[in-house]
């Protein structure tokens, strides 16, 4: 009895030695298949990352071959050399590609090189579809170069993608209106009207074609309210002095006229996507040009930052010197004036 007895204790012994070195252990199926899925999974990461680095390689590859080259900047200020580098550097990389086009495309905008410019956009255009700036910007140099047809249809698609764009709206009617197109101009302004309701420009473009076609009475309540709510908008008093003219009031009509030569000249309508533009412009007439416009329709603080940098790109130029004393002088910054004056 007592060999059995020790023979079961034995038994017992050896079957929890054999159990011990197991105990706890991932049976080898779940590892097997744990490795595998890590694997494929690092396969995966590697076709995923790689391919996409490998597809916008060659999409840089196809878009560096359509951008035409960078001017000489012989004559031109320094920083203007280093912000055209600076968007080729991101051109030749693949993560800021797009963001270099865009500045190439700007710069190329506001500093005068339209056909360049003009063969950049699209590019922008086809690989953010969704952004209305891109054929708004085309739309301007269509217009500049004559081509209102294509003009006309770019604004449609800017329109089309951010119906909200008065500025869009503003230089669709007056397309219009230039192409003999009045019903068409009048639904633009009129639009413009339902998201501003006392839109000058938009006032001023429906009074002037309701005196196209003879609608006096109608011209005039339009001309009321564009000098009531906009009383230092001087194309209102003029086109006003042209109604009384219509109907033989002369009296008023040089009242009128003598109020708008008082307050100055015609202003393009603001346009801040093409202000977006202007901040990388480095041509010095030009920076003049847009500071004495801003100036002449009351944007003061654009005017003055406007003239800021040109006198930081251009430091002693005398005419930029004389306009931004003037430009202080109208604020009644005297001191400041007299320092501009005197540098």
């Amino acid at each position: 009895m007592w060999f059995f007895e020790e023979r079961h204790a034995f038994l017992m012994r050896d079957r929890d030695k054999s159990a011990t070195p197991n105990a706890g252990r991932i049976p080898r199926g779940i590892l097997i298949s744990a490795a595998v899925a890590g694997l494929l999974g690092v396969l995966w990461a590697g076709y995923w990352f790689g391919g996409g680095y490998l597809e916008r390689k060659r999409d840089g590859d196809e878009i560096r071959l359509q951008l035409p080259a960078l001017p000489d900047t012989t004559g031109w200020p320094k920083a203007f050399a280093v912000a055209l580098r600076d968007a080729e550097s991101k051109i030749s990389g693949t993560r800021d590609l797009l963001q270099g086009i865009r500045d190439l495309c700007m710069l190329f905008h506001a500093n005068g090189f339209l056909e360049e410019a003009a063969a950049c956009y699209p590019i922008l255009a086809e690989r953010k579809p969704r952004e209305p700036r891109w054929p708004y910007l085309q739309a301007l140099l269509a217009l500049d170069r004559g081509d209102l047809a294509s003009g006309v249809n770019l604004l449609e698609t800017t329109l089309a993608l951010d119906p909200d764009a008065i500025h869009a709206m503003l230089k669709l009617g007056a397309v219009r209106a230039k192409s003999n197109e009045p019903e068409l101009a009048s639904e633009a302004y009129r639009s413009c009207l339902l998201l501003e309701a006392n839109n000058p420009y938009a006032l001023l473009g429906l009074a002037r074609d309701r005196m196209r076609s003879d609608q006096l009475a109608d011209a005039g309540s339009l001309l009321d309210r564009l000098v009531e709510q906009n009383p230092e908008f001087a194309p209102g008093y003029m086109l006003m002095a042209q109604l009384h003219e219509k109907r033989g009031e002369t009296r008023k009509a040089e009242v009128a006229l003598a109020f708008g030569e008082e307050r100055g000249r015609y202003n393009e309508p603001p346009d801040p996507w093409m202000d977006e533009v202007m901040d990388r412009c480095y041509d010095i007439y030009r920076l003049t040009v847009r500071a004495d416009t801003d100036t002449h329709a009351g944007r003061h603080d654009s005017a003055g930052r406007i003239l800021d940098r040109a006198a930081t790109l251009a430091p002693g130029d005398p005419e930029v010197l004389t306009l931004r004393g003037f430009h202080q002088q109208r604020l009644g910054k005297m001191d400041d004036a007299a320092q501009s004056f005197q540098s």
